[in-house]
Parts: structure tokens; C-alpha cells; sequence
């Protein structure tokens, strides 16, 4: 058993302590996908400020996929739009069932990854063909 699928076993177990199953991880990314195809616009913060500003960037189309050995892990791969630009650029990230709030209030609940999306090999390769598949990537 290879660290991962520790962490994942792990997971699970706290997952059935709280009585939830793998069904309800796959509801709730299902539900957050439903989310993301309506929304319009995304709200970023601008990291080169002094003064840390929300930019509202207009969001295109988006492929998501689940990590194949860590069920707790939804990719998102999107369009964002800066204002005025014709082109977009890609914006990839995830969502992570959140420990602290599972573990802490025994509530289920999916958080945007705030760190570097580490993703296997293969996952990465399906996200970008699912990616040139909707025309996101030429």
C-alpha cells in the first residue's frame, strides 16, 4: 500500500466514522459542477498589489475531472477571461473535501485548493483531452 491509498484508507475511515459515504463526496462534486457550469464570473485576488483586490474575471468553459486514486479530489480546468482580452488564459485548479470542517463540525464540505494542484500523470493527460475534446485547448 503506497502512502496515497494510506491517506485515502485514512480518509474513508473518518469519512464512515461521521457517517458519510463515497456517494455523498460524488453528490456534492456533482452538485459543485452544477455550480460552476451557471456561474459567469469568478471573483481572483491580485497577488502583485500592496492593496490585495478582488478582480472579477468572466469565466468560459470548464472540464472537470475526479483524481483517479484519491476520490477526495475534484480538477477543474476553466476559460478565464481578463477584461478586455479576446483570449483567454487557463486557469486549473481543484476541490478538496475540506478534514478540518469533517473532522472538526462532522460536515461535509468541498474547498477550493489553495496550493499547487498535484495531479498523477495520467489524470493530467485525461484532463487536457477532455480539455481539447469541449475546445478549451487547440
Amino acid at each position: 500500500m503506497t502512502k496515497g491509498h494510506f491517506i485515502s484508507k485514512q480518509a474513508e475511515k473518518k469519512l464512515k466514522e461521521k457517517g458519510f459515504k463515497l456517494k455523498d463526496i460524488e453528490e456534492r462534486f456533482q452538485n459543485k459542477i452544477n455550480q460552476l457550469r451557471k456561474r459567469k464570473y469568478v471573483d481572483e485576488k491580485q497577488p502583485w498589489s500592496e492593496d490585495p483586490t478582488k478582480m472579477k474575471r468572466k469565466i468560459g468553459r470548464l472540464v472537470t475531472l475526479k483524481q483517479s486514486n484519491f476520490p477526495f479530489k475534484m480538477f477543474v480546468l476553466q476559460e478565464v477571461f481578463l477584461e478586455g482580452e479576446k483570449e483567454p488564459e487557463i486557469r486549473l485548479g481543484y476541490y478538496i473535501v475540506s478534514p478540518k470542517t469533517l473532522i472538526e463540525k462532522g460536515k461535509l464540505r468541498l474547498v477550493w485548493g489553495q496550493y499547487n494542484p498535484n495531479i498523477p500523470k495520467e489524470d493530467f493527460i485525461e484532463l487536457v483531452r477532455m480539455a481539447r475534446k469541449e475546445g478549451i485547448i487547440k
